[in-house]
């Protein structure tokens, strides 16, 4: 599947994963090296990745932790946490969000 048009994510492959409770789509974009929370009303938030191939952040906020090219999503609804495929890094990042409030900003990335 193309990302062309996604959240200003053009080419490139585009995984998708979907929190029924929170009514979030979570996408990908591996040629920003991110990943974007979209809202039912359109609304885009990035919750992770820089501009660039990295890795720093990890154990912090999620906003500020690098990706490196992310391809493959999970949601656990039980756990309220995202899976990542990091694979420009070899590796799976987990992204936990508060229970009572879902604030796509205040994740915490951990590998």
């Amino acid at each position: 599947v193309s990302s062309l048009g996604v959240n200003g994510c053009e080419g490139g492959r585009l995984d998708i994963a979907f929190s029924k409770r929170f009514n979030v789509l979570f996408s990908t974009c591996a040629p920003f090296h991110t990943v974007a929370g979209i809202m039912l009303n359109g609304t885009v938030v990035t919750i992770s990745g820089l501009l660039g191939c990295s890795t720093i952040g990890n154990g912090g906020p999620a906003i500020q932790a690098g990706l490196c090219s992310p391809t493959g999503l999970t949601w656990d609804e039980q756990n309220l946490a995202l899976y990542i495929g990091d694979s420009g890094n070899n590796r799976v990042n987990k992204i936990t969000f508060n229970a009572s409030n879902l604030n796509l900003l205040n994740g915490t990335m951990n590998a």
